[in-house]
């Protein structure tokens, strides 16, 4: 999970979407799908099901005005010498599994549960329930919070995935799984104005970690801010972070001709995605330090052609 990140969050991925990786997660994800798909109820069924498991937990085991039969009914099937920690994790995977089949009462009561335990759910420490609330609020926070008269929990909710964001060093997988849920919600319009709050109290943060993340969608998540969001006064720096990025890619990857070699190469391609995008403003250009930027990189593959030949 913390080294090969990617991979880890492509197999999340598929368990919680396409179901595709011939692997017993994903039949098993298949398997949960299909129930929801062709039995009448059972979404409805499963999801009540992790969901008082969920109160159960994050409240202390204390009873609150809420129905547990269910639970009690089949408390020794599903959940059978489960740790409360697994629970939790597995809960949430089969809630987004079931994302496109949540009923209206069942929404209801998701928001009756997450809504006055938000904050205790971000506060978890297990690495792996912090790769799962970022599952969770990729899928669920547009239906969790109303925007317009939530806004401070929505907004608690995007700095708690971009903090994870930054997991870049430390847990790769973490870091994949915040970064897919920013960079879906970075394309809702209504949103914009609290990225906009948020990007200018981490926007320092963003640009200097260009030179060492490697999480690819960190770069599309950079190439959008460029797209939607006015960060003029930035756009000479991350330029320059970028040809610091674009230089160590070409310094560390002796194969960089090797054209199958795409592991080497995405990087600096993506590099230069946002290069191309930053020289589409006006003035931009003509800066001087823009131009010293671009003879760097311009000497750099004249060095690379030559040395093909």
């Amino acid at each position: 999970m913390k080294k090969d990140g990617r991979d880890y969050f492509n197999a999340i991925l598929d368990l919680t979407t396409a179901q595709k990786i011939k692997t017993i997660k994903s039949m098993c994800g298949n398997i949960i799908k299909n129930l929801s798909l062709k039995f009448d109820g059972y979404a409805n069924f499963i999801v009540n099901y992790c969901l008082l498991h969920i109160n159960y937990i994050i409240n202390n085991d204390k009873k609150e005005e809420i129905d547990y039969s269910l639970l009690n009914e089949y408390k020794s099937d599903l959940f059978n010498n489960f740790t409360q920690d697994s629970i939790l994790e597995i809960s949430i995977i089969i809630l987004v599994i079931n994302s496109p089949y949540v009923k209206l009462k069942s929404l209801e009561l998701m928001k009756y549960i997450f809504k006055p335990n938000f904050q205790k759910l971000l506060m978890v420490k297990d690495e792996l329930l912090i790769d799962r609330n970022c599952l969770l609020l990729g899928f669920f926070i547009d239906k969790l919070f109303d925007y317009e008269t939530e806004n401070p929990q929505f907004r608690l909710g995007i700095e708690y995935l971009f903090k994870c964001l930054f997991f870049y060093e430390t847990n790769k997988a973490v870091s994949y799984e915040a970064a897919n849920a920013i960079k879906d919600l970075l394309y809702f319009k209504d949103y914009q104005e609290t990225f906009d709050i948020i990007f200018e109290e981490i926007m320092p943060q963003i640009v200097l970690s260009i030179k060492d993340n490697d999480n690819i969608i960190f770069f599309e998540i950079l190439f959008d801010i460029i797209l939607f969001f006015d960060k003029t006064k930035y756009y000479i720096e991350i330029l320059k972070q970028v040809t610091i990025r674009i230089l160590k890619e070409f310094k560390t990857n002796h194969r960089i001709k090797d054209k199958e070699d795409n592991k080497y190469n995405v990087y600096i391609n993506k590099c230069f995605n946002i290069i191309k995008k930053l020289t589409g403003f006006a003035d931009f250009c003509s800066h001087n330090e823009v131009i010293h930027y671009f003879n760097i990189i311009f000497i750099k593959f004249k060095l690379l052609c030559y040395s093909l030949h």
